[in-house]
């Protein structure tokens, strides 16, 4: 409810900002801009361009974390058509809009760092507001997912602590959200693409093992029908590393099935995971 509520509140400024930055992207400034830069031969891309696979493995490894950890939030829907019309909404329409207005103001004034392209287009206030309002809301979602998986894992069947109790929860919180502070200091967005290939090659696997087993092996257990607990799955773990190391070598232009890494990592991991589990 704390999450809802905080989320009503800095949402629509974000996508106040949002609309603003679509409106001075494609206004007649940007265009004339635009034009320059192509006279001028310049690109809005620093540094070594990305291949196409790994240009999509970076935006689906800005997204994918948000998509495995949707049922923590979802879970609350009262009925699970909601949970498709959310997962619809946010990722498929206003997350495309966002990239697009994103993508559409980039490459008209020729700025590829966020905060640079909202000064260049005096949306300084606006950039204050991202800051503050996107940071507040996501990171509060983020501790609230980890905080939940940390739980899940370390106090499960086979895990150290003790059912999760309402202190170990505020322990846990404090801790997690120390830790994301402190790496909050290591300037992560000097190497915020690579940070994003890496998301996708460690979480696409797990997304090609959900499917599989949702859709063919353990439905029930998704839908509340089952209660038994599991402990660590090894072909789940084996099926997770094999395509996190196809994505690596796809990457690396070693082996590639698709030409993009975290394409090539879900069809792996879904694969095996399914080979594996027919053999047993």
């Amino acid at each position: 409810r704390a999450i809802n509520g905080l989320s009503m509140l800095l949402v629509p400024v974000m996508m106040g900002v949002t609309a603003l930055m679509l409106y001075a992207g494609l206004g007649p400034e940007a265009a004339l801009d635009h034009s320059a830069s192509l006279v001028n031969g310049a690109s809005f891309v620093q540094g070594a361009p990305l291949s196409f696979g790994d240009g999509v493995s970076a935006v689906v490894g800005g997204v994918i974390v948000g998509a495995i950890i949707l049922p923590d939030i979802t879970r609350f829907i009262r009925l699970w058509r909601g949970a498709v019309y959310t997962a619809f909404l946010a990722y498929f329409l206003f997350g495309s809009l966002v990239m697009v207005a994103g993508g559409r103001a980039a490459e008209a004034l020729g700025e590829s760092d966020l905060l640079d392209l909202m000064l260049a287009l005096g949306l300084g206030w606006g950039a204050f507001a991202v800051i503050i309002a996107g940071s507040w809301v996501l990171n509060s979602l983020n501790l609230y997912s980890a905080v939940l998986s940390v739980e899940a894992t370390a106090a499960g069947p086979r895990g150290v602590l003790k059912p999760a109790s309402m202190m170990t929860s505020r322990l846990l919180t404090l801790g997690l959200g120390v830790l994301g502070t402190l790496a909050a200091f290591l300037n992560i967005l000097d190497y915020f693409l690579a940070f994003l290939f890496y998301l996708s090659i460690v979480f696409v696997p797990v997304a090609g093992v959900i499917i599989v087993d949702y859709l063919f092996l353990r439905r029930a257990a998704y839908h509340g029908r089952q209660t038994q607990q599991r402990g660590y799955s090894p072909a789940a773990l084996a099926a997770w590393a094999l395509g996190a190391a196809m994505a690596l070598t796809g990457s690396e232009s070693v082996l590639t099935l698709t030409g993009i890494p975290a394409l090539d990592a879900m069809l792996i991991s879904a694969a095996v995971y399914a080979l594996l589990k027919a053999r047993r």
